[in-house]
């Protein structure tokens, strides 16, 4: 079986082979890269909601079929259009890829009322194909209408592997997507062209919609996927298919269909013109009331409902339907197949005395089997049937007797109950054909799912609970089989009394059990405290000014304990509300999210945090926008983006980085560590990261000093490209460029550089016309005081780019520099400490028996001497720093030594 971890390496692989296979290198050495996107308002749009950009998105749309671009809508535009977007080529096609910044940022106004679409994006001909059509992060909505005065978003005919994804898609008057019905359709020269394959919508919201979530009709939608969305009060029904291969997986439907039907499923799988053995897969949703039935099958025989929450909760304006949660109404006209549908794990509460039937057959001619593994019934059951008009030749194969099938009752003090500080066990009483129990925790008592788990035991909870989050804590037991059904008892409170909480109002004295209501509730100028654990959140400041600390944000161990996990889902952190340097985040592990930290139009201060295995299109650790966020002492490690891999900033003129280190990041395109980072970079490590442009910095124009940039890796430019401002006191070494035309320390720089060591970089190292002078490079190139002498790094096969006392690059940096006030070289170490400054982002100690570079001479030095005594190059205990006398041997000769300078104090010791 591949793991996980070989599954993600083996995705950017492919990724990063397809980005050698798609970039080009012009004549003159200028990069063009064909999925570049270019921001929509190129084209004349204004996005201010109330102009008319229908022409200029229009003007977009030509272009991208003509030169293959994707087109960018912009934070804080929105977008008006007044006429259908057409997109429609004559040959087989890349569609057009319209990406925003995410929902509630990139908008789209819908506002005509013809009965057309908003996107018509259709080929013509049987023979010609629409691929890779791709909507994301916009948010689209509609002026005021009536019931099919528009026609749907998006209309997809014959595109072949279609993306919308992280839309947001409210108060629309049709269908949201819509294959078209291929006979109905009279733009198309051959009916059958309009068939569509390959449909992902994912992460999306549609709500507030006359029509269809999603509508394919007749055979026309073959392989669609739905997943990770929420579908609520759409009108007609959230999903309608026709066509091969639908599956439906982890999404939320709520109150779909209309209130004056009688039925309206919330997801209908109709007959198809050539059915023939049609499979589908309806897993992991949430069903929240519906018009009609949950699901009703029409056709499609081969097939799975399983892990599915359904809830009979009928919207009082509908009227006490008495609808099945599954309806099976077949037609046996055109069916070869036998009927084979497995329903597996599905959870079923009743919550009205109608009757509530599990699976209903109408008309069906057909014969085949019924695998009914779980049903778990909740919920008043006094009218409830599982099973009505079964036609012969149907079996039902029912294994609930082999399922959990009674209430947990739990042991433990009563509701509202005060806590005893000397402990108590919460706990339930044994069940049949359960295989585990998990003791609950939470803020709140409906949802369950959004629990800690305090304890997972394959016999009831035993432990004895000393503390509680909260003031009010409510907890519940979870039973579960070995099949995956689970039931949960009814939560119970707690008052904690002495509770220890875990996210705290040190200014206020509030207490909460989650990040994100704390910062709710918080005045400006407050103090927030998280302990350690992991909070599964995306959270967002809201422009407040507040600190938001762990318990130590010092201590590497509570940074790396306190843990705000993004769940894969939007940012985890964000400021979008004009925050300042005054609104602090400092000492977490920020992970598992769109972009770890995203920032727009703000200027934080991150401090001290771990970021670490996020991803996203732009800045996997870090999305910067118009904003000048001050980050210290961060590591930002291990994230992955197309651009960006470590930060990505655009229109930011004075962010500051400093004392980070960036390192193992991946960009796809550009910029592996930072990418278009201006302001200053300071005191950093930028290591072993990688791209296809850039594998450290990628259009960095301002200030960049006493950082190390090593080891980074791209297809051009391992190091830094176009950095075109000021470098200073840097070590650029160990950077390779896997393409040689190009340069891998420098490429295509214009910049100034003083006091730095280039060396040991893949040749060439140097390209364009950067400005170098009192600076060590090898090769040489031309410039005052510069020098070509081997640096003497201290152990350049283990990546310590220190100097030794040898090097030459010691005092050997511009005579006429000027240092900033308290200015410090890589280690902290204060920027100059002889007469004159040293090349490098090293400044050697004024004394070689400092081995701790700390200022002193004492017994910690002597400590690494000792470790390293009577030993030669060849041993494993070897230290060059300690061969005071760099003769090959550390002895007696090199302690003199150091007695000679025995509790030597630097002046700058103090601090």
């Amino acid at each position: 079986m591949v793991s996980e971890k070989s599954r993600f390496s083996l995705i950017v692989f492919i990724l990063f082979t397809i980005s050698i296979l798609r970039i080009t290198i012009t004549a003159d050495g200028a990069v063009f890269d064909p999925n570049d996107a270019v921001n929509i308002k190129s084209f004349g749009a204004i996005g201010d909601g109330v102009t008319d950009d229908t022409a200029a998105f229009q003007a977009a749309l030509n272009s991208a079929m003509s030169y293959g671009h994707a087109i960018l809508i912009p934070g804080g535009a929105t977008i008006r259009v007044t006429a259908t977007l057409i997109y429609m080529p004559s040959s087989s096609k890349h569609g057009p890829r319209i990406m925003g910044q995410g929902q509630g940022k990139s908008k789209i106004l819908f506002d005509f009322h013809d009965g057309q679409p908003l996107f018509k994006i259709w080929n013509r001909t049987n023979a010609r194909y629409i691929y890779a059509v791709c909507f994301e992060g916009l948010e689209i909505y509609a002026t005021s209408g009536s019931q099919d005065s528009q026609g749907a978003v998006f209309s997809l005919g014959g595109c072949f592997y279609w993306n919308i994804d992280d839309c947001y898609v409210h108060d629309v008057y049709g269908d949201v997507v819509t294959v078209p019905n291929r006979t109905d359709e009279p733009d198309f020269s051959n009916p059958d062209a309009s068939e569509s394959a390959g449909g992902l919508i994912n992460r999306c919201r549609f709500e507030y919609v006359d029509g269809y979530g999603f509508a394919g009709r007749n055979s026309v939608s073959a392989s669609v996927r739905i997943t990770r969305s929420y579908l609520a009060q759409c009108a007609a029904g959230a999903v309608l298919s026709g066509g091969a291969g639908l599956y439906v997986n982890d999404n939320l439907f709520a109150l779909n269909g209309k209130k004056d039907s009688a039925f309206n499923p919330t997801i209908l799988i109709q007959r198809q013109l050539n059915a023939t053995g049609q499979r589908f897969g309806i897993t992991g949703n949430d069903f929240q009331g519906s018009a009609g039935p949950h699901i009703c099958l029409n056709s499609g025989q081969l097939g799975k409902i399983a892990l599915n929450r359904f809830e009979s909760v009928p919207n009082p304006a509908w009227g006490a339907g008495s609808f099945p949660t599954i309806g099976i109404d077949f037609d046996p006209v055109g069916f070869t197949t036998d009927l084979c549908i497995d329903v597996d794990n599905n959870y079923v509460r009743k919550s009205t005395t109608d009757p509530f039937t599990f699976a209903d057959f109408h008309n069906s001619g057909q014969v085949g089997v019924i695998r009914l593994r779980d049903t778990m019934w909740a919920g008043n059951l006094t009218n409830l049937t599982k099973f009505a008009n079964i036609p012969t030749g149907i079996e039902i194969i029912d294994r609930a007797a082999e399922r959990l099938h009674e209430a947990v009752t739990l042991i433990g003090p009563p509701d509202g109950s005060t806590f005893d500080s000397n402990g108590v066990i919460l706990s339930c009483v044994p069940m049949e054909n359960v295989t585990g129990y998990q003791l609950l925790f939470g803020a709140e008592p409906n949802n369950v799912m959004d629990y800690l788990i305090i304890s997972d035991t394959c016999t009831p909870p035993s432990n004895i609970i000393t503390t509680l989050p909260l003031d009010v804590t409510w907890w519940t037991v979870k039973a579960y089989d070995q099949f995956g059904s689970v039931i949960y008892a009814t939560p119970r409170s707690l008052l904690a009394g002495n509770a220890i909480p875990w996210v705290v109002n040190l200014t206020s004295g509030e207490k909460y059990f989650f990040i994100q209501p704390a910062i709710d509730n918080a005045n400006d100028g407050d103090q927030i405290v998280v302990n350690p654990r992991v909070y599964h959140e995306n959270i967002d400041f809201k422009g407040k000014k507040i600190m938001l600390r762990s318990k130590e944000p010092n201590n590497p161990d509570i940074v790396a304990d306190t843990i705000i996990n993004g769940d894969s889902n939007s940012p985890v952190v964000t400021f979008s509300n004009g925050e300042k340097q005054n609104c602090v985040i400092a000492g977490f592990t920020i992970t598992d999210g769109n972009s770890a930290v995203y920032c727009s139009g703000s200027s934080p201060t991150i401090s001290n945090c771990i970021i670490h295995s996020n991803t996203s299109k732009y800045g996997g650790g870090i999305y910067c926008e118009d904003g000048d966020p001050c980050i210290v002492g961060c590591a930002i490690t291990d994230n992955i983006a197309e651009y960006g891999g470590g930060i990505y900033s655009t229109g930011s003129r004075y962010p500051v980085i400093s004392n980070c280190t960036i390192s193992r990041n991946t960009a796809v395109w550009h910029g592996g560590a930072l990418n278009n980072c201006d302001g200053t970079i300071n005191n950093c490590v930028i290591s072993q990261n990688d791209a296809q442009i850039g594998g450290g910095l990628m259009g960095c124009g301002g200030k960049i000093k006493s950082c190390m940039v090593t080891d980074n890796t791209a297809g051009r430019a391992g190091g830094l490209i176009a950095c075109n401002g000021i470098i200073t006191n840097c070590t650029i070494a160990g950077n390779i460029s896997e393409n040689t035309t190009f340069a891998s320390a420098l490429d295509n720089c214009s910049a100034e550089v003083t006091n730095c060591v280039i060396w040991q970089n893949s040749i060439p190292q140097i390209s364009g016309s950067p400005v170098i002078t009192y600076s060590n490079i090898e090769g040489s190139w031309p410039g005052q005081g510069n020098i070509i002498s081997d640096p003497c790094f201290v152990d350049l096969d283990a990546n310590d780019f220190h100097l030794r006392w040898s090097s030459l690059c010691i005092d050997a940096g511009d005579p006429s520099f000027v240092f900033d006030a308290n200015e410090r070289d890589i280690d902290g170490e204060p920027r100059m400490m002889a007469g004159r400054v040293d090349m490098g982002a090293d400044e050697v100690s004024q004394k070689q028996a400092d081995f701790t570079r700390n200022g002193i001479i004492n017994f910690e030095d002597f400590s690494i001497l000792a470790h390293s005594w009577f030993s030669t190059d060849a041993k494993p205990n070897w230290n060059i720093l300690c061969d005071l006398r760099e003769d090959g041997y550390i002895d007696f000769k090199d302690l003199a030594k150091m007695l000679q300078e025995w509790l030597w104090q630097a002046d700058w010791y103090s601090l």
